[in-house]
């Protein structure tokens, strides 16, 4: 049976400006088993929350945006979901049906000033909720 090696950060933290933020992974490095569901979660603590970026950045490669919210609600495209809890403070990105060309890190950012998200990549996912 095949496996996709999914791995994250652990815990990142920034300072932006006068605008402490703290973003936290709790998983470190995750085994999935072929065709099943990998799930992380991203918990924040933000003075001034303005969006949410999930991106995966595969060996020997930049990092790809793979999502960006700013207001609360689910957001799908193709196998990835990403759900924004702002009362939580937290988001949930899903990949289904895990390939092992899906290895790679997976890690979110959050935006405590205004961003455009223009300027990290294009938003390749639709807003569904």
């Amino acid at each position: 049976m095949h496996r996709g090696y999914l791995v994250f950060t652990a815990f990142l933290e920034l300072l932006l400006g006068k605008w402490q933020v703290s973003v936290k992974q709790q998983e470190g490095q995750v085994t999935v088993e072929h065709r099943n569901t990998f799930q992380t979660t991203c918990t924040y603590q933000s003075s001034n929350f303005q969006g949410l970026f999930w991106y995966q950045q595969k060996k020997g490669q930049v990092p790809q945006l793979i999502s960006h919210q700013g207001i609360v609600g689910t957001k799908q495209k193709d196998r990835f979901t990403t759900e924004l809890n702002t009362e939580r403070k937290s988001s949930v990105l899903q990949l289904k049906e895990v390939e092992l060309s899906d290895s790679a890190l997976y890690f979110c950012a959050v935006a405590s000033s205004l961003v455009d998200p223009e300027i990290c990549q294009a938003d390749p996912l639709s807003q569904t909720g």
